[in-house]
């Protein structure tokens, strides 16, 4: 899958190289209204197997105050299973101990 972002420069400001290599297992993103009296949506983002974490699919919630005026309320995401050593969101550092 090929992300467009034209008309959002900030968008590949915000991408880095290792985003880039997770993001090439991204296959399709889909979205769909809350159900009932909740404002709001879901956007699903589908990946093929990787090497990365084992969810096929990731989905973003987020919670509208209004459905006319677009104004966050809040917003929670899945929980990531990241693979042993995979986790891009942990930088692991080395250190010298001397004695």
């Amino acid at each position: 899958m090929r992300l467009s972002t034209s008309g959002r420069p900030w968008v590949l400001e915000t991408i880095t190289e290792r985003d880039e290599v997770v993001l090439a297992h991204l296959v399709d993103i889909t979205s769909c209204p809350l159900e009932g009296e909740q404002k709001g949506f879901v956007l699903d983002f589908h990946f093929t197997k990787n090497e990365f974490f084992s969810n096929a699919v990731i989905s973003k919630t987020y919670h509208m105050i209004d459905d006319e005026d677009p104004i966050l309320e809040s917003a929670e995401g899945t929980e990531i299973q990241w693979l042993p050593g995979k986790n891009l969101c942990v930088k692991v550092g080395h250190c010298r101990l001397t004695l």
